[in-house]
């Protein structure tokens, strides 16, 4: 029996000898996996600069938008129509022979109106109202 186990061990010892994966296989693997894996992040380092392009291209236009406006205001703010628009809304200056009317809030202005919808709905038609009038006394 022990012959039999010993003979089993070194077959299989042979085998495990003959199955051992070849050093220089084993490194052309390995520089293969570290390439890839360097490919890999340069190809996700190239997406994420495309991204940033594309949000700077985005603020360029804004910015240059906001600039044309800009340009536009300051050539509007050297006309005298700006120079005396902005006097009679914030200054209050008035031309000789104009007079000033102040009007209350917009909000106390709106209170003021009748909501014409319920009035129009709760309204009663002509010949009702008087009806009402004429045989009051009769109610009570």
């Amino acid at each position: 029996m022990n012959k039999e186990f010993l003979e089993k061990s070194a077959k299989q010892a042979k085998k495990s000898v003959s199955g051992r994966v070849n050093l220089p296989k084993l490194a052309l693997v390995g520089v293969l996996l570290v390439i890839s894996f360097l490919f890999t992040k340069n190809i996700l380092g190239l997406t994420s600069i495309e991204d940033r392009i594309a949000v700077l291209k985005q603020k360029i236009a804004v910015s240059e938008a906001e600039h044309e406006d800009l340009s536009r205001r300051r050539k509007e703010v050297g006309t005298v129509e700006f120079i005396e628009k902005e006097a009679r809304d914030k200054l209050g200056y008035v031309k000789q022979g104009e007079i000033v009317v102040v009007l209350p809030p917009e909000d106390y202005l709106l209170s003021l109106v009748p909501d014409l919808e319920k009035e129009s709905t709760s309204r009663k038609k002509n010949w009702q109202r008087w009806l009402e009038i004429f045989f009051e006394d009769i109610k009570r």
